[in-house]
């Protein structure tokens, strides 16, 4: 009786006929090592800088009570009383119009200005004395925020030095070896490269400015400038490519590189 040679599964007989394989040196050889792949340093880089302003954002709201006539006289227009209090470029930012039980109109209008810190000097005195019976005008806020082109110019140099930074990190790898060729590869901004203001008391010394405002300033007393501190971070990689394998050196541990392989 003749016995038939039983069959071995599929991935027994793999493993057997790999076994082999890997028994000789070449096969060693063949599986490593692998060879590197481009050459990365990465940094954190961190610049500061501060945004000076020397202007306050006033916010002030009036309610005024108005006849039929007087309202359609009022339509449209900024009432006149804000330049009293303050003399600048008014914009509206609210307006509300209600009517009471005798048949008049009560009229709130809220708006802002950008004003010098030197105009900002009793300004909630001036507020009480341009009140007057149907007409009453408060000061809502004394913001001595940077404006938004102030933090924008301060946010350009923030990013400039981070390049030159870089640039000068890329030098100092060159140095130490020369023949990689280290470059810049990347620079990555957080939060788009928008620095973020960093918060340090500011807003009690903000409160304290603000009814310090409400007295008179000394005579010949100078303008102060207020800043605030931004922040950004960038993550800089500084790279080089990887060195090309010599004829004969084994490229990824996959194959060997022939020398028609590097052309």
């Amino acid at each position: 009786m003749r016995i038939m040679p039983r069959a071995l599964p599929t991935a027994m007989l793999g493993l057997a006929m790999l076994a082999p394989a890997l028994s000789t040196p070449a096969a060693a050889q063949r599986m490593g090592p692998h060879a590197p792949p481009a050459d990365e340093i990465v940094l954190q880089l961190t610049s500061e800088g501060w945004v000076e302003t020397k202007t306050a954002k006033l916010i002030a709201s009036v309610e005024t009570v108005l006849s039929g006539e007087q309202a359609a006289q009022q339509s449209g227009r900024v009432p006149p009383v804000f330049n009293e209090l303050a003399k600048g470029d008014w914009r509206v930012t609210n307006s509300d119009r209600s009517r009471d039980a005798s048949g008049l109109e009560r009229w709130r209008v809220t708006a802002e200005v950008r004003v010098p810190e030197g105009a900002l000097g009793g300004i909630y005195d001036k507020a009480r004395q341009l009140s007057k019976p149907g007409q009453q005008i408060e000061v809502n806020q004394v913001d001595f925020s940077p404006t938004l082109a102030e933090r924008e110019d301060t946010a350009a140099k923030l990013r400039a030095e981070i390049y030159g930074r870089a640039a000068k990190e890329a030098a100092e790898v060159a140095k130490v070896w020369p023949d990689r060729g280290f470059r810049v590869q990347r620079v990555d901004f957080e939060n788009a490269g928008i620095p973020r203001p960093m918060p340090y008391q500011d807003r009690a010394r903000k409160m304290e400015r603000a009814q310090m405002a409400s007295a008179p300033m000394a005579a010949g007393g100078g303008e102060i400038e207020v800043s605030e501190r931004l922040v950004l971070n960038a993550t800089v990689v500084l790279a080089a490519p990887a060195p090309r394998p010599e004829p004969g050196e084994w490229k990824h541990g996959d194959r060997k590189l022939e020398p028609s392989d590097k052309k």
